[in-house]
């Protein structure tokens, strides 16, 4: 058993934060939000809207399925979620501009 001072995993001396004081073995996690996500977000759409444009794999389905009708849904679905990762990428273009507290995403509803 390891002693008080020490984590029961490793065994390594634990580490108190100097923020707060506390009588208690205190263990945290932080998630942190970063734009700097949003160019994954972009690479990973980039490579998906060159393969559904040559609609690859899209042949694998057929054979499987032998219906045009699961398809079609199929594409549905994939127009559907490409949307929502660009309005995702939209919104975090949005939060690198000083003007983020005003911004509603409506402007680019209304040029279309």
């Amino acid at each position: 058993r390891a002693s008080l001072g020490s984590c029961e995993h490793t065994g390594r001396p634990r580490k108190k934060s100097p923020y707060m004081e506390s009588q208690h073995r205190v263990s945290g996690l932080m998630l942190a939000n970063h734009t700097s996500i949003s160019d994954l977000f972009a690479r990973m759409l980039k490579h998906f809207d060159r393969m559904f444009k040559k609609k690859a794999y899209f042949s694998q389905y057929v054979q499987e399925s032998g219906k045009r009708k699961i398809i079609r849904d199929m594409e549905e679905e994939f127009t559907t979620a490409s949307e929502t990762v660009r309005s995702l990428l939209d919104e975090y273009e949005a939060i690198k501009r000083p003007d983020y507290a005003s911004w509603s995403g409506d402007e680019e509803k209304d040029d279309m």
